[in-house]
């Protein structure tokens, strides 16, 4: 990639982030941060609001075993304090950033919320593209729970140092 994307997550942040969570999450990496999970969401995307348990479960689950977390909010006209409030209200306890241009967004290709893209730590290269599961088979049309973890099946492998099988699935969310 011609400039690195932690360096643009980083502008992003200093630039437009909202104020991180006053607590610090109950669980910290204690392993090396071996890849970094961006989790793209909207405020006023009832797919990506559906998913914030979901969310907050894998956050805690894989940050103590090498992976950061980021939630990045693609609100074009959102304001700190109400991103800042958002995530509290849906319990984020990782750092938040805004991407209102979707200049994140579309460095990683993602293109609805919620969608997750994973970077090696080590090169900033996408190591997974795509949806959390596959609880929605598209807007509208929700399953009663999900059959396929795709965003967990990426972190085991990362995490078990193998390949991830299916390394982009299409995500289903309202588009940015």
């Amino acid at each position: 990639m011609q400039m690195r994307v932690a360096l643009i997550f980083l502008l992003l942040i200093g630039a437009t982030a909202a104020s991180p969570p006053t607590t610090a999450p109950a669980t910290q990496a204690s392993a090396p941060i071996n890849a970094t999970v961006c989790i793209f969401i909207a405020m006023d995307c009832p797919i990506s609001n559906s998913y914030a348990p979901e969310i907050n479960r894998i956050i805690a689950e894989y940050s103590p075993q090498g992976l950061s977390f980021k939630i990045v909010y693609c609100d074009a006209d959102a304001t700190p304090e109400a991103v800042a409030k958002h995530a509290k209200d849906y319990g984020y306890s990782c750092p938040i950033a805004q991407d209102p241009k979707h200049e994140l967004a579309a460095r990683l290709h993602a293109t609805v919320t919620p969608e997750a893209v994973v970077l090696s730590a080590r090169d900033d290269q996408p190591l997974y593209r795509g949806r959390i599961d596959d609880r929605y088979a598209d807007v509208g049309k929700k399953r009663y729970e999900a059959t396929r973890h795709d965003l967990r099946d990426a972190l085991e492998a990362i995490v078990h140092d193998r390949a991830i099988e299916h390394p982009v699935t299409q995500a289903v969310g309202c588009e940015l």
